[in-house]
């Protein structure tokens, strides 16, 4: 029993077996009802299951940094309607995809069963034998985390119940995994970095805005992997493994800005600053003219008497320029 019909409430159940969140089948049969009306229960995959409690509308999912399937009996916010099957990122507000149901479909105090197919990204969730919610994850990558099922209530109550729970890993190869983070000298995370294999056949990752990466290889795997993003350095340039015959964690890579080359020289009295690198972003220039300090930000050309600056760039950094005509 996750919750009794009383108010603002919550409960939750966690496998504190960590898995890997790739492809999985979860089954269970739930019971919501007996009490004035909300909220729901979800099923949740997250890296960490200790998060923070809450109660009420969040159906005790708030700030997971994971995703959960919502069975809902409540409108809050962002909600289609008072009874839904949604998908949901990090918190309950936050829905990629939802379903209506009609009034008394699952809040109607009988037991019932659902079927969730997961496979890197494609979800499909099934309600007493019955295809409800297809959706497909575009940008998911597999992570490490924790299965758990979760409820609430708030002003409104019920009971929420749970029973036959199986949740099972689907393996239909032998392949392993290696993911890790990108990160800079501070720790910060670098997205958009393309982690690549090498000598044997092995799909590129790219890593996500926590500047994580996981990349497939198969069993046995040789080779190497590197990190590569126009306008940065990574340590190490290059990993090297043999035979990987398990998972690999925290395989990660440490960037590094690479400076723009600058050059200053005087034509006819004004200063010319010349900005060159690979092709890619943007660069941002502050200098100072006669003591007066003017910001500028430039991804062209950019003239202010007497001082000429010349940007020839689009790289992805930012450079920060001082300088002082005389």
């Amino acid at each position: 029993m996750l919750t009794t019909p009383q108010t603002y409430i919550n409960g939750r159940i966690f496998n504190t077996t960590q898995f890997y969140l790739d492809q999985f089948i979860a089954e269970f049969d739930f019971l919501i009802g007996g009490g004035t009306g909300a909220e729901g229960i979800i099923l949740a995959w997250v890296p960490e299951y200790n998060y923070a409690t809450s109660n009420g509308g969040s159906l005790d999912f708030n700030n997971t940094n994971g995703y959960a399937v919502e069975f809902d009996t409540y409108t809050n916010t962002n909600d289609i309607s008072e009874e839904h099957i949604g998908l949901i990122f990090n918190k309950a507000t936050n829905h990629l995809a939802q379903v209506s149901l009609p009034n008394n479909t699952i809040e109607d105090n009988t037991w019932h069963h659902t079927k969730i197919d997961f496979n890197r990204g494609k979800l499909l969730v099934y309600l007493d034998n019955i295809l409800y919610l297809v959706y497909n994850i575009q940008d998911y990558i597999p992570f490490y985390g924790y299965f758990g099922i979760t409820g609430s209530t708030g002003a409104q109550t019920n009971y929420h119940m749970i029973d036959n729970i199986n949740i099972r890993q689907i393996s239909p190869t032998n392949n392993k995994f290696i993911s890790g983070y990108c990160l800079d000298k501070l720790g910060y995370p670098v997205s958009g970095v393309t982690i690549r294999g090498y000598f044997n056949e092995v799909e590129s990752s790219l890593s996500n805005e926590d500047g994580f990466y996981t990349i497939t290889i198969p069993d046995g795997f040789s080779g190497s992997l590197v990190a590569e993003k126009i306008g940065w350095d990574f340590y190490p340039n290059r990993r090297y493994y043999e035979n990987v015959s398990t998972n690999l964690q925290n395989q990660n890579f440490e960037g590094k800005l690479v400076p723009p080359i600058i050059s200053i020289h005087e034509i006819n009295n004004n200063a010319e600053c010349v900005l060159s690198h690979q092709a890619g972003a943007e660069v941002q220039i502050r200098y100072l003219i006669n003591s007066n300090v003017i910001p500028s930000y430039a991804t062209g050309n950019i003239y202010r008497n007497p001082l000429s600056l010349q940007i020839n760039s689009t790289i992805k950094a930012v450079a920060y320029l001082s300088l002082i005509h005389i």
